[in-house]
């Protein structure tokens, strides 16, 4: 829930004692085996909301919330990301642009579906492997171009995973 408060926006959210993905990746490399947690929780968490005709748009490795200990995950609630959208941050909005899907960039005329969210999904199982986002650049517009016209760096993925299925299963995302 968001109220205003002396002139301040306040948004209300459930205390859930965790860092964001981002920080996890950050700290240090993500054994195989939590990546795959992680990303079996990230998948069940859009199942459900896919079967309630959902579709997310957000979703990156800064709006997933992670217990360390559990690998359980949180997402931050969709309309707090909207509200945070509509207000010109530019540091949010970069960090928004890294795990965007074509048809999100404003190029490309193309509904926002569940297939947003897969990409996003693919993008940040990549970002849990590899150690750093699937396009690494401090400008939005560099991003928008290298999603648009680039392949992700596959051979950083090959040289962490020795499962040459799960290279390709990404690549498929």
């Amino acid at each position: 829930d968001m109220d205003i408060v002396d002139d301040c926006y306040v948004m209300y959210y459930e205390n859930f004692s965790t860092i964001t993905l981002s920080e996890l990746i950050n700290k240090n490399p993500l054994p195989l085996y939590k990546v795959i947690q992680i990303a079996i929780n990230i998948v069940n968490a859009f199942v459900s909301l896919h079967q309630n005709s959902e579709v997310y748009e957000y979703l990156n490795s800064h709006t997933i919330y992670v217990d360390e200990q559990s690998l359980n995950i949180k997402l931050l609630p969709s309309d707090m990301l909207k509200w945070l959208a509509r207000h010109d941050n530019d540091l949010w909005m970069l960090e928004q642009t890294a795990a965007i899907a074509p048809e999100q960039t404003g190029r490309i005329v193309s509904e926002v579906d569940e297939r947003t969210d897969l990409y996003a999904i693919g993008a940040i199982i990549y970002e849990m492997i590899a150690g750093i986002p699937v396009f690494q650049t401090h400008k939005n517009k560099e991003i928008t171009f290298y999603i648009l016209t680039k392949e992700p760096n596959w051979h950083i993925i090959e040289q962490k995973n020795p499962f040459s299925t799960l290279t390709k299963l990404l690549q498929m995302l």
